[in-house]
């Protein structure tokens, strides 16, 4: 299994498969690549992880020696407040384009926060 170390300033989150391990008071951040330039984002599905995760923000960067309008990483980051499992779940569409299609690709994510 291959296993992901994501660090941030005074924070740091495991990230194996699809389950995140990160402790309580820590941040951390989930990347997605995004053809953002052919309209294309990761949207977060709901926020019944409210209780257990407090959204930061959102980023993107462009991937390194590309050009112009090419596929480019969504940073989301979140931040431990609560003890327990939660989960966050992302739709990859275009969010101009409304109701999202049934058949979007979707990311979830379950998070144990200890």
């Amino acid at each position: 299994m291959k296993y992901f170390l994501i660090l941030m300033v005074f924070a740091c989150a495991v990230q194996k498969d699809s389950t995140i391990l990160a402790k309580k008071g820590t941040v951390f951040t989930i990347d997605l690549t995004a053809a953002v330039g052919q309209g294309f984002s990761w949207q977060l599905r709901d926020s019944v992880f409210g209780e257990k995760l407090r959204y930061m923000e959102q980023t993107f960067s462009n991937k390194k020696n590309t050009v112009p309008g090419s596929d480019g990483i969504q940073h989301f980051s979140f931040k431990a407040i609560r003890s327990g499992k939660t989960a966050l779940s992302f739709i990859y569409v275009q969010p101009f384009i409304k109701p999202y299609p049934k058949d979007a690709k979707t990311k979830q994510f379950s998070i144990v926060i200890h």
